[in-house]
């Protein structure tokens, strides 16, 4: 259940006739590829990637950036920049004034503030909170609508994910609409954590809009704060004054779900029983919404799999898998079981880096099974190792959504996932090409 391809590869091999996989059953092989794959990952990321990305300190550039106007009777009106406590604040800095039509983007020392000058600057999370509080500024991102909302102080850290609404546009366009009534505070731009010496207001139209991986600092509507965190939990990476009569769902949860594994894993419902089970729970609890529960389902992968899925028993229906392991055996008819297994799981994997890893299960478990059964060995191994390599896809950006987000980062290259993920592919590969044979006897 780590991965939406095992669950596909398993109900596949049940439509197949095939009896379904324990719960624990790859556990031994994936332990041993896990510690390979840490011990690998390490050796050649400090081997070829020490200069890659490198985290900066928060006192050499703070973290979020936010908008302000600054309002009548602000004592920084008629001041130059130097003689301000922005300019004295070393966790603090001032990316831009925009004044009318125009925008000074390296705002110098001696540069006067005026009445209603639109400043962007960079702070911590305390910093920009309080000149949020300060009625001499005016957030930009704050409507005369949001100004009269209940907010509870509730801070949140917010990922930019690649499905979000948010992609695109500017901190100064997101309104409550944009976030389901919570309120943008700032912006934290990932790329420019990552890299000290690129500006963070280099090119306005294009540098200040949301991209994937940024953070948005988000302040929470006090009547609806409870649904909001529900809905968005896997996109909250901090909490700032949380309520804490919530504390004790954090751990009902988390006993829901190791209850679900028990079910599943002692073989008392199937997996999808258990987790119907655990979601009931989670309900009747209170721990989530029907709302909540309602919006987490991920319907892009729905379709997709409902999409996918008749091409894979289109396949056995018309029998072109066993035509295309035909035509693979009577290539393979010279070579043993355990080589056969290493060119499907090679062969599996390398497909799997150029289109999705649900969508070559799916194309290639009817295959394995035919191979395996045409061959008269047992199918276990083959489905085990399909369902590995489809997830292996460790050297291109685009054969998973994880790579691209990580890539989408601007730290590492396409020669990079080549040459540190090429490697490990490769290695776990090897790794299971020997041991698969051993632990799930053909």
């Amino acid at each position: 259940m780590g991965t939406s391809t095992n669950l596909i590869v398993n109900q596949i091999a049940i439509s197949s006739g095939i009896d379904a996989l324990d719960f624990f059953q790859v556990t031994p092989l994936g332990i041993i590829l896990l510690v390979a794959g840490i011990g690998i990952t390490s050796i050649l990321s400090v081997t070829f990637l020490q200069n890659r990305g490198q985290l900066i300190d928060q006192d050499q550039f703070p973290r979020f950036i936010t908008l302000l106007r600054i309002l009548p009777q602000n004592k920084i009106i008629g001041k130059t920049f130097r003689d301000t406590d922005i300019y004295k604040d070393n966790n603090t800095k001032l990316l831009q004034i925009k004044r009318g039509k125009n925008v000074i983007k390296h705002p110098n020392y001696w540069q006067t503030f005026r009445e209603g000058d639109e400043i962007v600057i960079s702070a911590d999370v305390e910093k920009i909170l309080d000149m949020k509080a300060d009625d001499k500024y005016e957030l930009l991102a704050e409507s005369d609508e949001d100004k009269h909302k209940n907010y509870a102080g509730t801070i949140v850290e917010y990922l930019v994910l690649p499905d979000s609404n948010l992609l695109g546009k500017k901190l100064s366009e997101l309104s409550t609409n944009d976030l389901d009534g919570a309120m943008p505070v700032a912006l934290n731009k990932h790329k420019n954590l990552l890299h000290a010496d690129s500006k963070l207001i280099r090119e306005k139209d294009r540098r200040s809009r949301i991209e994937i991986a940024d953070r948005l600092l988000i302040e929470l509507d006090d009547n609806d704060e409870d649904n909001w965190l529900m809905n968005r939990g896997n996109k909250i990476l901090n909490h700032m004054n949380q309520a804490q009569n919530a504390k004790h769902k954090k751990y009902l949860s988390l006993a829901i779900l190791v209850l679900v594994i028990i079910f599943a894993a002692s073989g008392l419902y199937t997996i999808l029983t258990s987790s119907l089970v655990g979601v009931c729970l989670l309900i009747l609890t209170r721990c989530i919404t029907m709302e909540a529960a309602y919006s987490a389902i991920n319907w892009q992968v729905i379709f997709l799999l409902a999409g996918l899925l008749p091409i894979g028993f289109a396949m056995g229906n018309t029998g072109a898998d066993t035509f295309i392991s035909q035509a693979l055996l009577d290539e393979f008819k010279y070579l043993s079981p355990s080589l056969i297994l290493s060119l499907l799981f090679f062969l599996t994997m390398l497909v799997s880096s150029v289109i999705s890893n649900n969508a070559t299960a799916i194309i290639f478990t009817p295959i394995a099974i035919s191979i395996a059964t045409g061959s008269g060995l047992s199918p276990l191994p083959f489905i085990i190792v399909i369902m590995l390599a489809a997830n292996f896809s460790f050297f291109t950006p685009i054969g998973y959504q994880t790579n691209t987000i990580v890539y989408g980062m601007g730290i590492y290259s396409f020669r990079d996932f080549f040459l540190v993920g090429g490697v490990l592919s490769l290695s776990l590969w090897a790794i299971s090409s020997l041991l698969a044979p051993m632990i799930f006897p053909m």
